[in-house]
């Protein structure tokens, strides 16, 4: 049996989370010794957090911060205090697809390209079945031009006829290994202001 290993969470005071994806809250050390402090029953007051399962399959925990209850994926407390993210990826993934498995040596961090190449090669993303449900919904070649700025500076880089011209372009300079139906979502939901930016773009309907 793998042995469990506690470290303290790099920003959340007072809580430490395992190696194996558990997650506790230990009370602050008494100002006056150097020993935790107790309750009545003498023993350390440290809880184990329930952990719930989201509709996504991910598991969370919630936490008070700041005298308010959050909800944290338990993934990304484990990534963020085990596994050193020297080069500043935004995702964590699992490597065997179990959402469910949040052992550390399961765990890693990932780009967005990276992410979405995981998802599909181990069956996480249907493409052709997401294609279904949001086809009717935008306007694949809608005769608007999209117009794309960096996410970062915010400067002007580009524009297209269409979103399938553009999502063209994008795996055309491989910023992308999707399919151009997953790349045309992506843009979408960007132009629908479903999430702030995709392959390193923002996307707009109206010059800035």
């Amino acid at each position: 049996m793998q042995e469990e290993i506690w470290e303290y969470h790099p920003y959340l005071d007072n809580i430490m989370v395992s190696n194996l994806g558990n997650v506790k809250n230990v009370k602050p050390y008494s100002n006056q010794s150097n020993k935790k402090l107790k309750d009545r029953s003498g023993k350390s007051r440290e809880k184990i957090l329930s952990l719930c399962q989201h509709t996504g399959g991910y598991m969370y925990v919630n936490i008070h911060v700041n005298g308010k209850s959050k909800s944290f994926r338990v993934h990304r407390l484990v990534a963020e205090t085990f596994i050193p993210n020297y080069e500043n990826k935004p995702y964590v993934n699992h490597i065997d697809g179990n959402k469910t498995n949040n052992r550390v040596e399961n765990l890693e961090w990932v780009t967005s390209k990276e992410n979405t190449a995981h998802a599909i090669r181990t069956g996480l993303m249907n493409v052709d079945k997401h294609w279904e449900k949001v086809k009717d919904k935008m306007v694949y070649d809608n005769g608007k031009t999209i117009y794309m700025y960096d996410k970062i500076t915010n400067e002007f880089c580009n524009e297209f006829p269409s979103i399938r011209s553009c999502a063209r372009w994008i795996i055309d300079q491989g910023l992308s290994v999707g399919t151009e139906k997953t790349v045309a979502c992506d843009i979408h939901r960007v132009l629908s202001n479903k999430r702030n930016s995709a392959y390193g773009y923002k996307f707009y309907y109206e010059k800035l």
